[in-house]
């Protein structure tokens, strides 16, 4: 399962709302920072965590702007979705594995 969500929401936040969206507008010739689509973005990201409460939302939303940044800097889908992948993967062993409560 944390494959398909790290590469999901990779798709869906880094690909689409910073990848697309930036290049549909300079397609259409209107100006659009990719790095203000980063935040944007990462605040979505942030809000879709909202069950994990105040400080889920912080967490999340800063992971989702390095990310987003990660995006835009190297250019690489791939780069992302593993990096979110290995987030989701040591929080789950963390969490569940060594017993460690939020």
């Amino acid at each position: 399962m944390l494959p398909t969500v790290a590469l999901f929401e990779e798709f869906l936040f880094r690909a689409v709302l910073v990848g697309a969206f930036s290049a549909g507008a300079a397609a259409l010739g209107v100006p659009a920072s990719p790095w203000l689509l980063a935040v944007l973005s990462s605040v979505a990201f942030a809000l879709g965590h909202g069950a994990q409460g105040r400080a889920g939302v912080v967490a999340t939303g800063t992971l989702g702007f390095v990310l987003a940044a990660a995006f835009l800097l190297t250019g690489s889908f791939v780069v992302v979705a593993v990096a979110h992948y290995l987030v989701n993967a040591l929080t789950f062993v963390v969490h569940e594995g060594v017993g460690v409560e939020w």
